[in-house]
């Protein structure tokens, strides 16, 4: 009986599904323990129908402390808390959280219709020319008037005096109509502004991350309504030692190798640089260095990584992208 137990328990440790941690050798099981990566070389084999695996395992820490480099965690290149810069009620909710939008598509709209009113009572009066056409009109007469006046020869300096007054008036009524038909406009684009604020637009394509606020609910101004992000690239904001980014020469465009810590592995992705502060911190010795990594399988913001600013040994290669290592069993961390 004790034979059979121990050949039980052997076979569990051996396939890994045991409940508590549990070391053969110096080998951590490869999962049931949070925080635990496969190495690239898996051996496999059948037996009693479970599948047998042998494998060196490390831990995201074992990993990341042989890889060296500044730690850090990613975030999204874009990240927006959207609100309406007016107390208002919220009329519509277009969108959900992890809708994909489109630049300018409406996500919120609030009750707007004494403010569509307004816009388009400003618009009649804005495409309303009848005070130009008038204007124009009455030059065309004076100026007629002038110009048969003078040429009779039968008025004398006065009237000609007055008939000229009148139309060079009439020319500048004109002109004043003119302004006055530019100014309506200039106040339906003031109008037309004034209703942006009742809707609120995204302002880049992104995914809906959060929305806050429904249907019929007030809000104040600036309260947050929705947040809306983009990783379609992914940045990391590193502090490293200012001798090092001196000695280096890094810069701007320079590239930087990211490890980012994922379930089955961590995986090597090249990026780059995109900002260095000018400025070192005089207690830490240490500069900000902005860095993009294209996110081209949709991690999400927040993973941890770590970054280096020299290339690494080629033993690293079999973490990069497109290098695949077997994956055991179906569970996420």
């Amino acid at each position: 009986m004790m034979i059979h137990q121990a050949s039980i328990m052997s076979l569990l440790i051996t396939v890994g599904v045991g409940v508590f941690p549990t070391k053969v050798g110096a080998a951590r099981l490869p999962f049931g323990v949070a925080g635990v990566h496969v190495a690239p070389a898996v051996q496999r084999s059948e037996r009693n129908g479970f599948q047998a695996v042998r494998a060196s395992a490390e831990t995201w820490a074992q990993v990341s402390e042989r890889f060296g480099g500044v730690r850090a965690d990613t975030k999204a290149s874009r990240d927006v808390v959207m609100a309406f810069t007016v107390s208002t009620e919220v009329r519509e909710v277009l969108v959900k959280g992890g809708q994909r939008v489109r630049k300018d598509d409406i996500l919120l709209r609030a009750r707007d219709a004494d403010q569509v009113a307004i816009v388009e009572a400003q618009r009649i009066s804005a495409n309303n020319d009848n005070e130009i056409k008038a204007a124009a009109l009455q030059l065309e007469l004076n100026d007629l008037q002038y110009s048969r006046l003078k040429e009779s020869g039968q008025g004398g300096v006065a009237e000609l005096d007055e008939a000229r007054i009148r139309a060079a008036t009439a020319k500048v009524q004109l002109e004043q109509a003119r302004v006055r038909a530019d100014l309506e406009k200039k106040r339906l684009e003031q109008a037309e502004g004034q209703l942006e604020r009742y809707r609120l637009k995204a302002p880049f394509d992104g995914v809906i991350e959060e929305v806050k606020v429904d249907v019929g609910q007030g809000v104040r101004e600036a309260e947050p309504a929705l947040r809306i992000v983009n990783t379609e690239q992914l940045w990391i904001e590193v502090y490293e030692e200012t001798t090092k980014t001196i000695r280096s020469g890094l810069d701007k465009d320079k590239p930087a190798w990211v490890l980012v810590d994922l379930p089955e592995r961590p995986r090597l992705v090249e990026g780059k640089v995109l900002y260095i502060s000018p400025v070192a911190d005089s207690v830490s010795q240490k500069r900000r260095v902005r860095v993009e990594i294209v996110n081209t399988e949709s991690w999400p913001a927040g993973t941890p990584v770590k970054v280096v600013f020299e290339q690494p040994e080629t033993a690293w290669d079999a973490y990069r992208a497109g290098h695949t290592a077997a994956r055991v069993g179906s569970e996420q961390r």
